[in-house]
């Protein structure tokens, strides 16, 4: 696990090619681009193609022109194009919609539009969690929106434990093995890019095909 807090921009070399923009409060940016941009932000307001957002708390995804004023996490997917665009807004803190390892709960802030595609995700993690340790196939990209918890990374006997509090950003590389902890009377949330997904529709199950009959 990285973090990157601190950087203006990071171009992440992942299977696919993202280049990641830090936009730190009382600081503006407009950026275009052929692909995708996904945004995480909590507390930051901002033009995405000509619709506004003000809100705490928000993400977005599939927009190719937008002027963010900070602070937020934009990561631009330039071989990635939606033909729909999604923002939704939340409030932190709260439990997910569904369930997580270990007691934990999260749900889809922006879905895949099909099965594989890119897609953002809220994670609750309630006081006293100490999760299993555990790996994912691709890299995960995080911003802590609420609470305080902790980061725990295992790369062969070695262990590292990283504070995360709100604001802080992070870059999860696949297979790392990890878990995040909760103490005392502490929760922690957070909004998480996957670069690929579990949960869209699929050629032959979709709401449209698999609610049609032929006689």
């Amino acid at each position: 696990m990285e973090f990157i807090e601190h950087l203006q921009e990071y171009t992440l070399y992942e299977r696919s090619v993202s280049r990641l923009v830090i936009i730190s409060k009382d600081h503006s940016k407009e950026l275009k681009t052929l692909g995708s941009f996904w945004v995480m932000s909590h507390g930051g307001s901002a033009t995405l193609d000509n619709i506004k957002v003000q809100s705490s708390t928000w993400a977005a995804g599939g927009f190719k022109n937008i002027i963010i004023e900070g602070p937020a996490l934009v990561i631009e997917n330039a071989g990635f194009e939606l033909m729909e665009r999604k923002c939704t807004s939340f409030t932190p803190g709260q439990l997910g919609q569904l369930s997580y390892i270990d007691g934990c709960s999260n749900s889809n802030l922006v879905d895949p539009m099909r099965n594989g595609d890119p897609c953002i995700n809220y994670l609750f993690f309630p006081p006293g969690i100490d999760q299993t340790w555990h790996t994912h196939p691709s890299v995960r990209i995080g911003y802590v929106t609420s609470g305080r918890g902790f980061a725990c990374i295992k790369d062969g006997d070695r262990e590292e434990e990283l504070e995360l509090t709100p604001g802080k950003m992070f870059i999860l590389h696949r297979h790392t093995k990890h878990r995040f902890r909760t103490a005392g009377n502490n929760h922690m949330s957070l909004m998480v890019y996957h670069p690929d997904s579990e949960d869209g529709p699929r050629d032959e199950n979709n709401p449209m095909k698999s609610r049609t009959y032929i006689r």
